[in-house]
């Protein structure tokens, strides 16, 4: 069977003039014209379609030359006249309902409000007993199609103005107005004259030739035939969902399928623009694409086949449980405290995946650590998912919510261990296990120590996990990309050897000094200050805060990775002791007077008070610099990390041993923002410290 003879790139003028389309008793309702769906869905659709019809400024003429494809129509003939030769047919429509629908009442608005009226009922054969778009088995809707067209055709614009401003016109009965189909058609041509105001505009002969479906007749095709079709001359492919769709619609299960098919497609209409950061987005299919391309690649690494259309509906089923489930409800009627200020975030990670991402899913030895990170993010809960719901029982929420939070801590550290997920997840699915006991299961290979240790801490205390979560949700402890992956496990064992500390007290201490440690809407102002204190501080190793990093002819040090600094042994040693050990919340004048403090326990050292040595270390150097600057080594020009070069010519009494102080742009000295030294520094340093004795000869 040649490709042609079930599927073709039709226009509107070809579809009506062709056939006659029918929507079978079975299909569902009118559902684009509600209240709801023509401003999330028939409005933008609309728009779209205006947008690229292109109207000339002088002649008022759509002119867009681009062909404008709508989607897909799926449709069969009923047995009644299979066998018949007849140039125009019955088709029964199974899929694209509701744009064809719509497009047909946008098609009749532009004829009355063009004066084609005439044009347009040649073109649907009114008057020959039928007509090219019909309820023909629903009588009510059916009869309110024929009546639209005919009043339209004798009244015009008149008539259309009467429908659309509520004077409801004689001929339309109140049995119209409480059918849902009809009522929201009729809604639907008030959003259509919203849209496409203007009689002075001209898109009825546009609107013919250049929308397209691809239409494609399921009576025609072999059961089971693989259908890998190209879309046009071009080569350009069916998108994935509606190849999935060919390959898998079978037999009397067409219609059932098919309409359960659009409900789909609806859904992720509705959804398009989630994860999409304000951006439009008025591609369903990609939404659709993604999540079947996930599970046929999830399929393809697990070695299971998900080839059925009851695998499709598992897995928007299981989007669905993951995204539209009210998780906060949930929490709250277990503890009312739970925290779940992260759930909306990974709601709209998981869209941005599905939204935006192309296909990212099918993970191979060379593929990039993106695919990788997609399945570490999906793959848990949809394998999981799929498991539970074979047992005939949905997943318990409690387990649930804590692999989502699983998920959502591994996607934000960019993890990618995807191999063990398929072991990890049946462990967990036939242990019957709510992941309050990970260090018991039988495979452990996709967790960290880290999720091991916290399972433990939590048990059955809903008031600890909550703790613990909220910790985790900060911004510089969530990101442990390129930083190990975890997230608060050094703070755990920091606090394991305070003897007689309550955890919760820590933790909720840590949520504290958190806020004033990196405070919203101030936190550069901040992070300077932090780093001033920073800088008096060594770990167990002697390293400091910061990190050397290329180019190394010069001394270059990263001072701004602060998902990095707060995992750092220094930033724990200052963090126990501005805390006194977990056990004080602290402010911004607690901060400020804790620099002071030790600003002055660095220059009670008679070595910082020498000035005739020839060498300082870099660290001792940039504390002198931000004492006598009064915290300009970082603050004058926001440039965040620092560098050092040694430089013969420079004044060494100025400079201690010819050392060039400067915040590092692009690693070179010549792009360095240099650091100076006050005038009369000598005696600025003297008058902070009056009780010290300074040597500068």
């Amino acid at each position: 069977m040649k490709k042609q003879n079930y599927l073709r790139d039709e226009n509107l003028l070809t579809l009506l003039s062709l056939h006659d389309f029918i929507i079978p008793e079975i299909q569902r309702e009118y559902v684009w014209g509600s209240q709801e769906n023509c401003e999330s869905i028939l409005k933008p659709f609309l728009e779209q379609i205006k947008s690229n019809a292109l109207v000339d400024d002088h002649c008022r003429y759509a002119h867009g030359q681009e062909n404008q494809h709508i989607g897909f129509l799926y449709s069969y003939r009923p047995q009644y006249i299979r066998d018949i030769s007849s140039r125009i047919s019955d088709e029964y429509l199974i899929d694209g309902q509701q744009r064809f629908t719509s497009l047909f009442l946008l098609l009749l608005v532009r004829a009355v409000c063009e004066n084609r009226m005439v044009d347009f009922c040649n073109l649907i054969r009114l008057g020959d007993g039928s007509i090219a778009f019909d309820y023909k088995v629903r009588q009510l809707t059916h009869k309110f199609i024929f009546d639209l067209v005919e009043h339209l055709k004798e009244g015009g614009y008149d008539s259309l103005e009467g429908i659309v401003s509520n004077r409801f016109p004689y001929w339309l009965l109140n049995d119209y107005q409480k059918d849902m189909t009809v009522s929201n058609m009729i809604n639907a041509l008030k959003c259509i004259g919203e849209v496409f105001n203007r009689k002075d505009e001209y898109y009825y002969d546009y609107l013919l030739t250049r929308i397209h479906f691809w239409h494609f007749k399921t009576d025609v095709t072999s059961q089971g035939e693989e259908l890998y079709i190209t879309m046009n001359s071009r080569g350009e492919e069916l998108t994935n969902n509606e190849v999935q769709k060919c390959r898998r619609l079978k037999g009397k299960d067409q219609v059932k399928w098919g309409q359960q098919w659009e409900i789909w497609q609806t859904y992720f209409w509705r959804n398009r623009a989630k994860g999409c950061k304000g951006k439009p987005n008025f591609d369903a299919d990609k939404g659709f694409n993604n999540l079947l391309a996930c599970i046929e690649a999830m399929g393809d690494s697990f070695e299971i086949k998900y080839d059925a259309i009851e695998d499709i509906s598992s897995a928007v089923s299981a989007l669905q449980f993951i995204v539209d489930t009210d998780w906060e409800n949930e929490l709250r009627s277990l503890y009312d405290g739970y925290y779940t200020g992260w759930i909306n975030t990974f709601k709209l990670d998981i869209w941005t995946k599905i939204n935006t991402t192309d296909a990212k899913w099918l993970i191979k030895q060379d593929s990039d650590t993106t695919q990788r990170e997609n399945a570490v993010l999906l793959w848990p809960l949809l394998y999981f998912y799929f498991l539970e719901i074979d047992n005939q029982t949905e997943p318990d929420k409690m387990t649930f919510i804590r692999l989502m939070h699983l998920c959502y801590l591994n996607y934000h550290s960019k993890k990618t261990n995807y191999a063990s997920i398929k072991a990890f997840i049946e462990a967990l699915h036939y242990s019957g296990s709510d992941m309050t006991d990970l260090d018991k299961l039988e495979n452990k290979h996709f967790l960290s120590n880290e999720h091991l240790r916290l399972s433990s801490l939590i048990k059955k205390d809903p008031e600890m996990e909550s703790l613990i979560w909220e910790v985790q949700d900060k911004e510089y402890f969530l990101d442990g990309e390129d930083v190990g992956g975890d997230t608060i496990i050094d703070y755990i064992k920091d606090i394991d050897t305070v003897k007689g500390l309550g955890l919760k007290d820590a933790l909720r201490n840590i949520i504290g000094n958190y806020g004033a440690l990196f405070p919203v809407g101030n936190k550069a102002e901040n992070e300077i200050l932090v780093k001033r204190i920073l800088l008096h501080y060594k770990d167990d190793k002697g390293q400091t805060f910061w990190k050397q990093t290329s180019p190394y002819y010069d001394r270059n040090y990263e001072t701004s990775s602060w998902k990095r600094i707060v995992r750092c042994g220094a930033f724990l040693k200052f963090y126990n002791e501005i805390s006194r050990g977990y056990t004080l919340c602290f402010s911004y004048r607690d901060l400020v007077e804790f620099l002071e403090e030790k600003q002055k326990e660095f220059y009670s050292k008679q070595e910082n008070r020498r000035f005739n040595d020839k060498k300082w270390s870099d660290r001792r150097l940039a504390i002198f610099f931000d004492t006598i600057t009064g915290g300009n080594l970082w603050k004058k020009g926001y440039h965040p990390d620092l560098a050092f070069h040694e430089d013969a010519d420079v004044n060494e009494k100025a400079f201690l041993g010819h050392t060039v102080v400067g915040n590092r742009v692009c690693g070179r000295k010549f792009n360095w923002q240099m650091k100076e030294l006050p005038k009369n520094w000598e005696w600025r340093l003297r008058n902070m410290y009056m009780f010290y004795d300074f040597i500068f000869e």
